[in-house]
C-alpha cells in the first residue's frame, strides 16, 4: 500500500515494464489487470483523486461502513443496454480480483422511472 499521490507513478512504472519486459506474455494473455493499492486519509482525498482521472467511465463504491472504499477510471468491459447481463455469463475463469461494478432494473419491463433516467434507466 503507497500513498495516494505515489499511485500514479507505481502504475506508470508497471505498464512501462510490462511494455518493455513482458512483450510475449502480452501476446497469449486475454487479460491483464493493472493495480496500486494506495492509503487514502479520507474519503475527499478519494473523490478528488477520481475528479482528476480524464478516462470514462468513473467508478466509487464504499460500504456503509467505509471500510471498503473502491475508485477507478477507465474500463476493460463494459456492458450496456437492458438483459446485458444475463446475456454475458461472468465466467469462472475470470481472476477473482477482477470486478464489475454496477446495476441493472429489476424489472424491465416497466418504464424508467424519472429519478434514475440521469442513470440510463
Amino acid at each position: 500500500v503507497v500513498p495516494l499521490g505515489k499511485g500514479k507513478e507505481l502504475l506508470s512504472f508497471q505498464l512501462r515494464s510490462l511494455i518493455q519486459n513482458g512483450s510475449e506474455a502480452l501476446k497469449t494473455c486475454e487479460y491483464i489487470r493493472v493495480q496500486a493499492q494506495v492509503l487514502v486519509d479520507d474519503l475527499d482525498d478519494t473523490i478528488l483523486w477520481l475528479r482528476g482521472q480524464s478516462a470514462l467511465p468513473k467508478l466509487f463504491y464504499t460500504d456503509p461502513e467505509h471500510r471498503l472504499v473502491a475508485a477507478g477510471a477507465g474500463s476493460a468491459h463494459t456492458l450496456h443496454g437492458p438483459g446485458s447481463l444475463a446475456q454475458f455469463p461472468l465466467s469462472a475463469s475470470l481472476p477473482s480480483e477482477f470486478r464489475y461494478y454496477g446495476g441493472e432494473r429489476f424489472d424491465q419491463t416497466t418504464s424508467v422511472a424519472s429519478e434514475w433516467a440521469h442513470f440510463g434507466g
